[in-house]
């Protein structure tokens, strides 16, 4: 019995990176709710990134001094 590559589609998480095949590919329009792994209502859209130095940014220091 030889080896032999097989090919199937499946679908991929873009939070977590989990990658799944499933059960039921006759009806390849429904795509899954969640990924099963994290959870996730938004496996298919990519992470908004955060953006940095943003303008009028709020700077934390330590506690504030009082006078007693």
């Amino acid at each position: 019995m030889p080896l032999e590559k097989i090919t199937v589609w499946g679908y991929r998480c873009q939070r977590c990176d989990h990658t799944w095949v499933p059960r039921d590919t006759s009806d390849t329009a429904l795509e899954p709710a969640v990924c099963p792994k994290c959870k996730s209502p938004y496996w298919n859209r990519p992470r908004k990134t955060a953006k940095t130095g943003r303008k009028g940014s709020r700077v934390v220091t330590g506690p504030k001094r009082t006078g007693h």
